[in-house]
């Protein structure tokens, strides 16, 4: 599953708790709403941080730091920061946000199969 489908997940359990709290403690519905609105809109705004990546890389972070203060650190977001960084010119500070992606992805992998289990007889 990918991250966007994971802040779409979190958006509709916030409204969800927002539904489910609405006539009992409507404050706490109020701000569960909120949570939801602000999680979509991360979304959408990463969704744009990746197309403006190469041709703009500045807006591409600037609206990066705009999806982290909404929605928290996103292992998605790092590959859309190592293209902007690099059409920068910073390939040391994309790199290290390419580390991070593969080391993300290698964690995330299913262990290979020992070689003992492979072999035929």
């Amino acid at each position: 599953m990918d991250e966007l489908t994971q802040l779409e997940q979190r958006a509709r359990r916030a409204r969800a708790r927002g539904d489910a709290l609405r006539s009992t403690t409507p404050g706490q519905a109020a701000r569960a709403y909120g949570e939801c609105a602000e999680l979509l809109l991360a979304r959408c705004l990463l969704v744009a941080a990746r197309e403006e990546a190469a041709r703009s890389p500045l807006r591409a972070l600037a609206l990066l730091r705009r999806v982290e203060e909404l929605a928290g650190t996103l292992r998605a977001a790092w590959p859309v920061a190592a293209a902007a960084y690099l059409a920068l010119g910073e390939e040391e500070i994309a790199s290290s946000f390419l580390a991070r992606t593969l080391a993300e992805r290698a964690r995330r992998a299913p262990p290979l199969a020992p070689a003992s289990l492979l072999a035929t007889a």
